[in-house]
């Protein structure tokens, strides 16, 4: 009988824990949440530019700097991919990353202006 006092008593105390969990895992989710944004806040998303075999995602960052007159250099490039979409069908975007908000903002934009 002591055995099942005691399992009782420690299922109580765990349940006891389970709110103040929760609020921490909620907590961290709402962190995690602003990290993204912080990190994606660098991004320039560039939708509508076929796929090709063996492409160079870097000579089209280029291209398109030369069309909007802002020169992208690959030295202000974190990182460039392409990215599925959710609609069957559609290209993949092309995702740049950049090492500076304000590098970023600018090409932004320049890019805006195209028509």
């Amino acid at each position: 009988m002591d055995n099942l006092e005691s399992r009782v008593s420690k299922v109580e105390k765990i349940a006891q824990d389970v709110p103040f969990l929760q609020a921490d895992v909620a907590k961290m989710y709402q962190e995690l949440e602003i990290r993204d944004q912080w990190v994606r806040a660098n991004n320039i998303e560039i939708r509508g530019i076929p796929q090709k075999n063996n492409e160079n995602l870097f000579e089209i960052a280029k291209s398109i700097g030369q069309i909007c007159k802002y020169p992208i250099k690959k030295e202000e490039i974190n990182y460039i991919a392409r990215i599925p979409t959710r609609l069957p069908n559609r290209e993949k975007s092309i995702i740049i990353s950049f090492h500076n908000r304000y590098t970023k903002e600018e090409n932004e934009k320049d890019l805006l202006k195209i028509d």
